[in-house]
């Protein structure tokens, strides 16, 4: 019992633990979403005079770009908002949040679009180099942007297809010089707004204020527990001490083996539980091995009858070799169907002659194939035989003493069939015609 208590206490204290932890980054994740919506309102640009800038594009993987949704000759760019104003292949960036066209011969068109971008809370536009496209516009940029006090230094971009039937595509590598508006900032200091310098003040207040709050939760957790685990220790000790002597012992100790003292109970829940499992797939299997020897044996049974209705047909036609070999194939069936059944076992044997109506047909055809066998050995000695004087006759066309002891073994061998037929007698008036 004290290890399960403990076990579970463990458990606790890990649920605990991940829920403080889920906890944490929780408010983590909402003081860093704070402090960007705070970042995204406050920024204000203003547009100034457009300068000559050098564009140096190198081939590097930076950022990831997505281009955008096109709606037939305009594009839903940046914050779900529409700009109308422009309609012109191009692409975004998501992280610096900048609109680049694509093509140098709309930059007067982009240009003229300056004010619409800034309303729009865009950071900086830049104009890309001539590209060969085929004007599908779908690709993949990457590019970043590295500013100092309002100006562009540089523009790493590289552009992929996802199409295969895109030219190749090398940007260029010498400098340009390209009129491009230019996005100029508010000094640092200016742009502080109320929020932000809270934030920046209260940020590691509130670090400090969550590291103490926990610190202290967690150690009076852990004094809860020690006080609860105490108490039960107690109680259990107070039980000990107030136990019944006279009372049965929870516990037998055999040859050291503890037992419970309800070990009959759980043994018998043990076997009727175990009985309820296995007597379905028994049955199941039981009745499958049932099932087959039946099949073998009115295999071994047609075959047999086959045999018998062959050895009529020759002894017709007097061909009495050939009928006392059918005879032979007929009793050695009849006895290969009885040794079907005899391969079960005892108990299944004497349970199939035991029911009240399967029984009487399983003995009813168990006499049925003793009768067959006993009659498909009196036809083979007979067969043999008569067979055996025929040809005697053939070959000497007069009695001899040859023909005299071929009757003696006729003799010999009719004293043999008799109690054959006998036997198949008494097996047949065995048969209750009722099951039939």
């Amino acid at each position: 019992m004290i290890m399960r208590k403990k076990i579970k206490e463990k458990k606790i204290n890990k649920k605990k633990k991940n829920i403080i932890s889920k906890k944490l980054i929780a408010i983590k994740k909402k003081r860093f979403l704070k402090i960007a919506k705070n970042k995204q309102k406050n920024k204000k640009t203003s547009v100034a005079k457009t300068r000559k800038i050098k564009i140096r594009n190198i081939v590097k993987n930076i950022k990831k770009m997505v281009t955008p949704q096109k709606v037939e000759q305009s594009f839903l760019i940046m914050n779900e908002k529409a700009l109308p104003s422009i309609s012109l292949p191009c692409a975004r960036d998501v992280i610096n949040e900048s609109i680049l066209p694509s093509d140098e011969e709309i930059i007067d068109v982009f240009a003229k679009a300056q004010k619409t971008i800034i309303e729009n809370n865009l950071d900086l536009i830049c104009v890309m180099p001539p590209y060969d496209f085929d004007g599908s516009f779908c690709y993949e940029q990457k590019i970043t942007f590295l500013e100092e006090d309002g100006i562009v230094h540089e523009i790493h971009s590289i552009i992929e297809s996802y199409n295969d039937n895109f030219s190749q595509i090398i940007p260029e590598t010498d400098d340009e010089e390209v009129e491009v508006p230019k996005a100029s900032q508010l000094n640092k200091i200016q742009d502080l707004t109320f929020v932000r310098s809270a934030s920046i003040v209260l940020w590691p207040l509130l670090k400090i204020y969550n590291s103490i709050y926990w610190f202290f939760k967690i150690n009076i957790v852990k004094r809860k527990k020690r006080k609860y685990v105490i108490q039960y220790l107690e109680t259990i000790e107070k039980e000990k001490q107030e136990m019944d002597v006279f009372a049965k012992p929870d516990r037998i100790e055999l040859w050291g083996l503890v037992i419970p003292h309800n070990w009959k109970r759980v043994l018998v829940s043990f076997v009727v539980v175990g009985l309820f499992l296995i007597l379905p797939f028994e049955g199941l299997d039981y009745y499958e091995s049932i099932s087959g020897v039946k099949e073998k044996m009115l295999a071994k049974s047609r075959i047999a009858l086959a045999s018998l209705e062959d050895g009529q047909v020759s002894i017709k036609n007097l061909d009495l070799r050939a009928a006392a070999e059918d005879f032979e194939i007929a009793k050695n069936n009849f006895e290969y169907a009885k040794l079907e059944f005899s391969k079960m076992n005892v108990f299944t044997r004497v349970l199939a002659t035991k029911f009240p109506k399967k029984g009487k047909n399983v003995q009813t055809s168990l006499n049925l194939l003793d009768a067959g066998r006993s009659i498909a050995e009196a036809g083979q000695n007979l067969s043999l035989s008569v067979n055996s004087l025929l040809e005697d006759f053939k070959i000497n066309k007069n009695i001899t003493s040859k023909t005299l002891d071929k009757l003696s073994i006729l003799r010999g061998s009719l004293d043999l069939v008799l109690p054959k037929i006998a036997e198949a007698k008494d097996d047949i008036n065995s048969i209750d015609l009722d099951t039939l």
